[in-house]
């Protein structure tokens, strides 16, 4: 549940939110594309430096940069091939069938 809090932090509609409140606070707020791309890991990263050097605590900080460092690697790997059942054949040939795998 905390990853999912974290992530929605991130997202579109809270950031156009906190835009507007802090408009509506009388900040100059510099309102830039909400839907635009961002590299949530540096952004993650840099919040994590800021944080330790105004040594504030970091542990939720580290485990949400851990779990989407994560679930980036497992989007950029490779697809695997599918587990093809030999029929008829011997337990070495299920074997050697599936030693391309590897």
């Amino acid at each position: 549940m905390k990853f999912i809090m974290m992530l929605t932090t991130k997202g579109a509609a809270f950031q156009a939110h906190l835009q507007e409140d802090f408009a509506q606070s009388g900040y100059e707020v510099s309102r830039g594309n909400s839907n635009a791309k961002m590299d949530l890991i540096e952004v993650t990263r840099d919040q994590l430096k800021m944080s330790k050097a105004f040594g504030q605590p970091t542990q939720a900080l580290e485990s949400f940069l851990d779990d989407i460092v994560d679930i980036a690697a497992e989007q950029a790997a490779p697809p695997r091939a599918p587990i093809t059942l030999v029929r008829g054949g011997d337990l070495g040939t299920l074997v050697l069938s599936q030693a391309d795998r590897i």
